[in-house]
């Protein structure tokens, strides 16, 4: 089975060359010896190309009061994180996730955090989960990209994977310590969605970690905390 992105790129190809051919095509059009058939063609074809300037005219609307009903978000705005301020989702099922808080901590990161130390966070998916959004919005790096699968072997991904899961579940201080330095981990996100996916027992690990001395709690928010690994732990 094709997946998501493989589709994606056959209609992307696909539409290039419609729009390239289109041309060619017109002029054969005007060719034909059938008056009839030729403003039938072009009446066909302008049709279809209203038909899809009203989607973006009337849809557009009803598909941010969809993804916003409590409040659109700005306008005019080059900021692409804006929608954040007030956006929301749900996953799984009918958790919800509030942008926002992850918006409060992704700023604090593009504004105090300096290099590309490894930042770990959940390692899910773009799509539906909203996975990855530390890397996404900072550029920094994390632990697992996305659509790893397509681009280095299953033995290599499947290792890694399994790594941030025992890093997020493990109660035990010292193999996180040990994964730490293995993977070369500077901070640690739990958000949301690391509470949605992770064992709560395995993430309070890292605030007992802070009061040993191992981690230091630098941002926090309702929602969002982010540790930083002590120098001496690395």
């Amino acid at each position: 089975m094709l997946c998501f992105f493989t589709w994606w790129l056959i209609i992307e190809v696909l539409s290039l060359g419609a729009g390239a051919a289109l041309p060619r095509l017109w002029a054969r059009v005007g060719s034909w010896r059938s008056a009839a058939w030729r403003r039938a063609w072009k009446g066909a074809f302008a049709l279809l190309l209203l038909s899809s300037l009203v989607y973006p005219l009337v849809y557009t609307p009803v598909r941010v009061r969809d993804r916003f009903p409590g409040a659109r978000p700005p306008i005019g705005t080059l900021d692409g994180m804006a929608f954040m301020s007030v956006g929301s989702y749900t996953w799984p099922e009918d958790n919800l996730i509030e942008l926002k808080y992850d918006y409060e901590a992704l700023r604090w990161l593009l504004a105090n955090v300096k290099g590309t130390p490894v930042v770990a966070e959940a390692a899910l998916p773009y799509y539906r989960e909203g996975g990855l959004r530390v890397a996404t919005y900072t550029g920094l790096p994390t632990l697992l990209g996305a659509h790893q699968n397509e681009q280095r072997y299953a033995w290599q991904v499947g290792r890694r994977d399994g790594q941030v899961r025992e890093f997020f579940n493990t109660q035990d201080i010292a193999r996180a310590l040990q994964l730490i330095r293995e993977l070369r981990i500077s901070y640690i996100y739990i958000g949301q969605l690391e509470r949605a996916v992770y064992d709560p027992a395995g993430l309070a690990k890292f605030d007992r970690m802070a009061a040993e001395g191992y981690l230091e709690v630098v941002f926090e928010n309702e929602e969002v905390r982010i540790y930083k690994v002590a120098e001496l732990t690395q």
